[in-house]
């Protein structure tokens, strides 16, 4: 069996790294720019639907394919990623001191299986120190992620509390997708 992950993200390939799982790593083109829905939830479960339906062009009897989708929401407001420095530092104001969710949807499809995910990491924020926010800024590695949202790096020391899932909080349900490749390979001997 092969599995392919569906994205870009080195935060998801890195989860998929950890557990021991083998992957070839293969962009998947959805335009989530069509989605004209603001509310978190809706936007995060319509963006992996679409990476799965794109997804089904390339599955075989061979390959599993893994994609996810994620936005963060502050006050039910949707944070994606940021299209400049300025829209990052409003969603880091945003998040200073606050509750944050990450929202991530994630989806697997084998030839013997369809399963998608929608959770939720939340964390109660510290107040960031605002000289950390320039350095952040500067280093350019908000643009890589939504709502610029870092939990193993910048938001890191920041958490004063948050649930258990940080798996979910990097971009993919790793413990869900574990469960659905064990279901995947008993349907597959059958």
């Amino acid at each position: 069996m092969e599995l392919i992950l569906g994205s870009q993200s080195s935060a998801r390939a890195n989860l998929l790294k950890e557990h021991g799982i083998k992957f070839e790593q293969k962009a998947l083109h959805f335009d989530e720019e069509s989605l004209k829905t603001t509310d978190p939830r809706e936007f995060v479960y319509l963006a992996c639907k679409g990476k799965l339906e794109k997804a089904k062009e390339l599955l075989t009897n061979n390959r599993t394919i893994v994609v996810a989708d994620s936005v963060v929401s502050v006050g039910n407001r949707m944070q994606r990623k940021a299209k400049n420095r300025q829209e990052a530092l409003e969603f880091l104001k945003c998040q200073n001191g606050n509750e944050i969710e990450v929202l991530t949807c994630s989806a697997f499809i084998s030839p013997a299986l369809e399963w998608l995910d929608l959770s939720v990491f939340r964390a109660r924020l510290k107040a960031f120190d605002p000289s950390e926010i320039e350095k952040y800024l500067e280093s350019g590695l908000w643009q890589e992620s939504a709502g610029c949202v870092r939990l193993e790096d910048f938001h890191k020391p920041y958490i004063k509390s948050s649930n258990e899932n940080l798996s979910v909080g990097l971009g993919l349900n790793v413990g869900g997708l574990l469960g659905a490749l064990k279901l995947e390979a008993k349907l597959s001997s059958l």
